[in-house]
């Protein structure tokens, strides 16, 4: 394991050092993982506005049924703990897994409370004043300090697939699946996972949930971070039988810093709309590959409107280069030979 791990009584992690880069990622003091449960009566719109104060009355969840190590593997080794909470029961699978420098938190919670958000604290040891969030096309850094007003009323942000602190050399991400909202701050991450409010519907949040968190380290570019983050919410589908088709994927592209996000028929056309963004902020000339050989490529706008015609790759017909600005969007028609 590349890590190795202090818990308290409460199974919270105290300390967290990374062997292989000889550093401590939880800041001294802090608990990381630790999961608390917070007043949550807005003025206005139970279900969806949480208010500045929320912070104020915090209920920390302490009590743990039990905690056993219930696998260890080449691949990785996994603790497993039950906790309650009130009438509400949260169980944790805690994964470290081998030679990857990540933690997989698998979570699944029986929540029968109302009027409470339920958070996990991720504090992390990292010099940053900013924090870089995933949005849908692209990422956004915001500050993690209340130094204005502006600031002061960003303290829940929406971020999509992760969230990230980065120093020079050294970074921290939150992978999540299905968990959008996010509170940060000089050196920590809330994530909130359960909200429960009573207006418009009395019974909402009720019952099981499950969501799982990664963190890993690396600056999220050095690292891979949006790839991880993608392994998570697009996992591999798996079906019985042989594989008829070739190991080569249908489309690629050949920069790390270009995300081919959507393929799908065109709206009017008998051909394939392939919509790509680049994200590191970087002006960068790509190369799409298509799996068969192409017709014909055009340069269309979101509506799938020609903008241009794009010259293909004379040598096999099966290329095209596409030019990107830092974060710009490329939606490319593309007429494909049967």
């Amino acid at each position: 394991v590349d890590f190795k791990v202090i818990f308290d009584e409460h199974f919270d992690i105290i300390s967290l050092f990374d062997k292989r880069h000889q550093r401590e990622i939880v800041p001294k003091g802090e608990r990381l993982n630790q999961l608390v449960a917070y007043e949550d009566l807005p003025m206005d719109y139970d279900a969806w506005d949480i208010d500045i104060y929320y912070q104020k009355k915090p209920y920390p969840v302490k009590q743990v049924l039990s905690a056993e190590v219930v696998e260890q593997g080449e691949i990785r080794d996994t603790l497993k703990i039950k906790r309650q909470f009130e009438d509400s029961f949260i169980t944790q699978w805690l994964h470290f897994y081998h030679g990857t420098g990540r933690i997989d938190f698998e979570t699944a919670v029986d929540w029968q409370q109302h009027q409470l958000l339920l958070k996990a604290l991720l504090p992390i040891d990292v010099n940053t004043l900013e924090a870089t969030f995933d949005i849908q096309f692209g990422q956004v850094k915001r500050p993690v300090h209340q130094n204005t007003t502006w600031d002061q009323a960003r303290f829940e942000s929406c971020g999509q697939k992760w969230v990230d602190l980065s120093e020079g050399n050294y970074g921290v991400s939150i992978l999540t699946d299905s968990k959008y909202g996010f509170n940060t701050d000089y050196q920590k991450i809330g994530l909130s996972l359960i909200k429960s409010p009573i207006d418009p519907y009395p019974e909402a949040d009720q019952g099981f949930h499950e969501f799982t968190l990664y963190a890993h380290e690396g600056t999220w570019q050095d690292a891979q971070t949006m790839e991880e983050a993608l392994a998570l919410n697009v996992p591999v589908l798996t079906v019985p039988g042989v594989p008829q088709l070739s190991a080569e994927a249908f489309l690629a592209v050949d920069q790390k810093n270009v995300l081919l996000d959507t393929v799908k028929k065109a709206e009017d056309e008998e051909a394939l709309i392939v919509r790509l963004y680049e994200y590191h902020n970087q002006t960068t000339a790509c190369q799409l590959r298509c799996q068969k050989r192409i017709k014909k490529a055009v340069l269309t706008n979101l509506l799938e409107e020609t903008v241009a015609e794009l010259p293909i790759e004379p040598l096999d017909a099966q290329s095209i280069t596409i030019h990107f600005q830092p974060f710009e969007i490329q939606t490319i028609m593309l007429y494909l030979e049967d």
